[in-house]
């Protein structure tokens, strides 16, 4: 572990140290209960190919063939009422996958290091309807509460990864999850750890993330309860770029830190931390289980039989319903400092023409409370797998916003009426959705309505969706006083309409997303906050496909988009990703082994530029990038239960420029 882990757990808690120890000690425990995946956990039938699951949604998850059996499930429920199961993939194809970049599954461009500012090649339009502070470049890296996955196993589940690459590149990460009281309570945590030295000067990142929890359900399954607490902690060296492009595109400097960069001393610190809590009460008791007693017992009496009926009778349940309670505190705080604010790099933003201080200092503090109460008519004995015709559930919401920067505050407490419903008209359709209304003074009026249609014939699955949402736009582009820069307007709501529709035929998915957003806001090339007052639209169509002959595998990743207004919103027209493998069993199948090559490509378009200032992108005109190959060359092993890797990434950069 590097030094600034070890300074870390120095400093922090001594009541998360005592968590991180369990979860070392527990490992020790757990690794010799592994149990075979038919007895881990005890679940309604989930079946290994998703594409049999018939819980809606679950035509969108790989077909696993290989795991432990340990389940996770998200935070909130999937539809109305189901908390769908799905299991932690275990697979020797995975094994690379070690940061968010690669495990999204969406093409990132990115700072270079680990834990830095990332965008998406792929554009779709952020859907919220709440209080937005505008900060989304570090998203991949920060836990939020809709981004857990809680795990449910009988025996004690571990994960260990470490991971060491050049430049001083190091990744931990610690997993671990049991349950006690004949699984009535359970108890997880993990922790993730990002340290990454870049190629460039003034370039590092140190991300932690931290997340423990428990969840309890009583015997009867009629209460059920969740609470954790999180905190992540994501400090980067900023640079600003190279000053001079032609050093990046002559690629003439073998020692990349000796090439001028904009800035020296500048650094941000990001810290998202809060707490979790949900709650859920069955009105009505679970009916009495009598599924194991016979419904007729034969007695022999030599000369003649009597058959009795012993078949109780019961009493048939009233279904009242469910009552549900989430709570939500989240607590954000960004601060960045610059030794030098006079760099050419803030030239164009508006600024104090007396600047208050001989150093750049910003600070932003931003506090959220949620409480939402919610009723539906969800049972103790449903199944996600064998959903009901008719699931739905009202709610009534309540939001506190608290952000201060400098001498700017902002309040706002809203309201909002939530509902959801899931109809299953037939083993082949079914159709659902989620919508919220707010109602207050700043978000009166906003709303997100969420459906989608789903169809299944066979392993032929489609789903089309109908988006509506109507949105503040992002708080920091409409008010904004830093050391240096301010400025304040008023930016009018933002309108997203957008229809999707998915595709998936045995191991091949076909996507398209048609989105119209009005009043869309961005950042200009001086990195000033703009609104496009008219309608701008943008399609993308994406193709993913998996094929398999004896040893050898391909998965083949295309995508294409189009922009109405280029000038405002730049991508690229097409990207493409193609990994070729080749996996066999060695030593009397001991060993699953995998070599492989993957290779991505987009278009030349022009990306945006990052201001670490403000911690957002916005528009440039001086450089394209892309236009090139980026090959990765792999190798994955599986032993047991442990699984090895080994990358070489952009190992074509010398000999293709």
């Amino acid at each position: 572990m590097n030094r600034g882990a070890i300074q870390w757990l120095q400093t922090i808690r001594p009541s998360i140290l005592c968590l991180v120890l369990l979860c070392v000690l527990l490992p020790l425990w757990g690794a010799a209960q592994t149990a075979d995946s038919a007895q881990i956990y005890s679940v309604p039938k989930v079946v290994k190919d998703s594409s049999k699951q018939a819980a809606p949604f679950a035509f969108f998850l790989r077909p696993i063939q290989d795991s432990i059996g340990v389940f996770y499930t998200s935070w909130d429920t999937d539809s109305a009422n189901y908390h769908h199961f799905r299991y932690v993939d275990t697979l020797n194809h995975s094994s690379g996958l070690y940061t968010p970049f690669k495990a999204l599954g969406q093409p990132y461009a990115h700072l270079g290091v680990v834990g830095s500012a990332s965008q998406s090649h792929l554009f779709l339009p952020r859907i919220s309807s709440g209080f937005h502070l505008g900060i989304e470049a570090f998203t991949p890296f920060l836990w939020r509460v809709n981004d857990f996955k809680i795990i449910k196993t009988r025996n004690p589940y571990t994960k260990l990864l470490y991971v060491m690459g050049a430049k001083r590149e190091n990744v931990l990460k610690v997993q671990h999850a049991q349950s006690f009281l004949d699984q009535t309570l359970g108890f997880q945590l993990d922790f993730n750890l990002y340290n990454h030295l870049g190629a460039y000067a003034h370039q590092h990142s140190d991300v932690k993330n931290f997340k423990a929890g428990l969840h309890y359900h009583t015997p009867s399954m009629r209460y059920r309860a969740a609470a954790y607490y999180y905190h992540n902690i994501l400090k980067l060296q900023e640079n600003g770029g190279i000053v001079n492009l032609n050093d990046f595109e002559s690629n003439a400097f073998t020692n990349k830190e000796i090439i001028p960069v904009h800035l020296n001393n500048a650094q941000s610190l990001i810290k998202r931390g809060g707490v979790a809590f949900q709650q859920h009460f069955y009105l009505s008791k679970s009916p009495k289980d009598v599924s194991q007693i016979p419904d007729t017992n034969l007695t022999d009496y030599g000369a003649y039989k009597v058959k009795h009926y012993q078949k109780p009778y019961v009493e048939p349940v009233s279904h009242l319903g469910k009552l549900s309670h989430l709570f939500l505190y989240q607590r954000d705080r960004y601060r960045y400092n610059d030794k030098d604010q006079m760099s050419a790099l803030y030239n164009g933003i508006p600024f104090y023409y007396t600047p208050d201080s001989t150093r750049f200092f910003d600070s932003i503090t931003f506090v959220k409370i949620e409480n939402e109460w919610r009723y539906g008519n969800g049972d103790v004995s449903d199944v996600a797998t064998h959903p009901k015709h008719f699931n739905y559930y009202v709610g009534w919401r309540m939001v506190q916003y608290d952000y201060r920067q400098a001498n700017l505050k902002k309040n706002v407490n809203a309201y909002a009426l939530t509902a959801a419903m899931f109809l299953n008209l037939s083993k082949h359709l079914s159709l659902g959705g989620k919508a919220h209304y707010y109602l207050g003074n700043y978000m009166g009026g906003n709303y997100l309505l969420d459906s989608y249609l789903h169809l299944k014939w066979r392993k032929i699955h489609s789903r089309f969706g109908l988006l509506l949402s109507k949105d503040n736009a992002p708080w920091m582009m409409q008010s904004f006083a830093s050391s240096r820069f301010t400025w304040q307007q008023t930016l009018q709501p933002i309108d997203v309409q957008k229809i999707s529709a998915l595709l998936k035929i045995y191991h091949t998915t076909l996507q398209l997303h048609i989105s119209n957003i009005h009043n869309y806001s961005y950042y200009d090339i001086a990195a000033v906050p703009r609104q496009y007052a008219d309608n701008l639209q943008h399609i993308l169509l994406r193709i993913d496909n998996t094929m398999h002959w004896r040893h050898w595998g391909a998965d083949v990743s295309a995508a294409y988009q189009l922009s109405s207004q280029s000038e405002v919103l730049r991508v690229p027209d097409i990207w493409g990703g193609l990994k070729l493998y080749y996996t066999n069993f060695l030593f009397k199948k001991a060993l699953e082994l995998e070599v492989g090559i993957e290779n991505a490509f987009y278009t030349k378009y022009y990306a945006d530029s990052w201001m670490p200032a403000i911690r957002a992108f916005h528009l440039q005109d001086k450089q394209k990038i892309g236009g090139y190959l980026l090959s990765d060359v792999y190798v994955n092993a599986k032993v047991g239960k442990a699984r090895l890797f080994l990358r070489y990434d952009h190992f074509n950069t010398h000999f293709m420029g």
